[in-house]
C-alpha cells in the first residue's frame, strides 16, 4: 500500500499474475455472507440461514432480511373492501344508466385508487402505528404543504372550491410543523 491506499493492488515484480479464488462455503451453507462468530467486527452468529435468509445475532437479533409481519385483519379487511368497491363501481358504470352509471365509474376509480394508496402505503409501513410513522413523515407532510399551496393558487379569488384548498393548506402546514417539530424531538 504505497500510496496510502489499503485497497490498491500492485502486479508482483517477478512477473507473476494474480489469482482470485473464491472458497465454497460448507454444505448447507449456500448464499451465506455473514462471517462467523468471532470473525470480523460484527457479532452475528454463523449460518445456516433461517428460511427467510436472516440470521440471529448473539443477542437474539435479527438481520435485515427477517420476514415482514403478517398484515392485521384491519389492513386485511380495507384491502378487501376497497377492491370490491372498484369491481362493484366498474360493473355499475357498464350496467347503470346516464348519470347513475357515471357516478359509479367515479365512485370505482376512487376505491381503485385508495386500493393502490393503500397498497403502498402498507408496503411501505410494514408494522402496527402506521398513522403515527405517516404523520411523523416530514417530507411527506411537505409534500403535501407544496400541493394544497399550489392549489389555492392555482383557483382565483371567489371561486367556489378556493376555501376547501385554504384548509387543506392550513392543516398541511399544521401537519408539517408537527412532523418536523416530532421529528427534531425524537432526535430523528
Amino acid at each position: 500500500m504505497p500510496d496510502g491506499n489499503p485497497s490498491t493492488v500492485r502486479m508482483p515484480r517477478d512477473g507473476r499474475k494474480l489469482a482470485v479464488t473464491w472458497a465454497r462455503p460448507p454444505a448447507g451453507t449456500a448464499g451465506c455472507s455473514v462471517p462467523a462468530a468471532g470473525a470480523g467486527h460484527t457479532g452475528r452468529t454463523g449460518c445456516p440461514p433461517g428460511r427467510d435468509g436472516g440470521t440471529a445475532t448473539e443477542e437474539g437479533h435479527r438481520t435485515v432480511s427477517e420476514p415482514r409481519p403478517p398484515w392485521s385483519a384491519r389492513r386485511r379487511r380495507l384491502l378487501l373492501w376497497l377492491a370490491v368497491g372498484a369491481v362493484l363501481g366498474g360493473l355499475g358504470a357498464v350496467g347503470l344508466p346516464g348519470e347513475w352509471g357515471v357516478t359509479a365509474a367515479f365512485l370505482g376509480a376512487l376505491c381503485a385508487f385508495l386500493l393502490v394508496v393503500a397498497l403502498v402505503v402498507f408496503i411501505t409501513v410494514p408494522g402496527p402505528d402506521t398513522l403515527g410513522t405517516l404523520l411523523r413523515t416530514a417530507p411527506l407532510a411537505g409534500a403535501v404543504l407544496v400541493v394544497a399551496v399550489l392549489l389555492v393558487l392555482s383557483n382565483p379569488t371567489g371561486s367556489s372550491l378556493r376555501w376547501l384548498w385554504v384548509v387543506a393548506a392550513v392543516a398541511a402546514a399544521a401537519w408539517t410543523a408537527f412532523a418536523v417539530w416530532e421529528t427534531r424531538r425524537s432526535g430523528g
